[in-house]
Formats: structure tokens, C-alpha cells, sequence
């Protein structure tokens, strides 16, 4: 997996720690002709779950400790973006890239 991490996303992740982790969810999308779920890209402040530690890898990228969970498999071919969006409510990181960012997720319409 090939991930990049924009400047404005590493400035973030670095005064909150320096940590983030990145995983696969499962979540409800728009497909040509029905909803779907599909396994999107997520990334989240900080070290994972002490508890769950073992299905992560370290991978140390421009300073900033990246944990990629065991789920994150599916994109190793992909080059993902790291990004940070301002929202209402503050900010939250974003992964960009990958299938399941595309407009369609395999319908038969398609």
C-alpha cells in the first residue's frame, strides 16, 4: 500500500500524538441501482486498542507512526491519500483512493 499523507494532515496528526490508525469499515454506499456495503478506507487519531494491537502493522511514514490494520489488504496495489477535512463539529481524517471511493461499487447496471 502506497500511502501519502498531505501537510495539512501530517501537521494535525503530529500535535495529537503523532499516531494514527488505519482500517477497513463496512459502510453503506450508493451503487447505480441500489445501496450496498462496501469496505471504505478510515483513519482515526492515535495507537490502536491494546486489545487488538496484534492485527496491526507499524508503518512509519514521514515522521508520523501509521498502524494499518490487517484489513487494509485489499488496498496494497492502491495509492491512498491521507487528507484532513474541516467539518462542523471540528476536523476528521480521511483516506482518499481505493475501489470503493469510485461511483460505481459492481452493480449489474454498470
Amino acid at each position: 500500500m502506497n500511502l501519502r499523507i498531505t501537510d495539512k494532515a501530517k501537521e494535525y496528526i503530529q500535535s495529537e500524538g503523532g499516531a494514527v490508525t488505519a482500517n477497513v469499515e463496512q459502510r453503506l454506499m450508493k451503487g447505480c441501482d441500489a445501496l450496498k456495503m462496501a469496505g471504505c478506507p478510515t483513519a482515526k487519531l492515535g495507537k490502536p486498542e491494546e486489545g487488538a494491537a496484534g492485527e496491526y502493522t507499524l508503518m512509519p511514514q514521514e515522521g508520523i507512526d501509521v498502524y494499518v490494520h490487517t484489513t487494509m489488504s485489499e488496498f496494497d496495489e492502491a495509492t491512498l491519500l491521507l487528507d484532513l477535512e474541516t467539518t462542523l463539529f471540528g476536523y476528521n481524517l480521511k483516506i482518499y483512493g481505493g475501489p470503493a471511493t469510485g461511483s460505481c461499487l459492481g452493480c449489474s447496471a454498470c
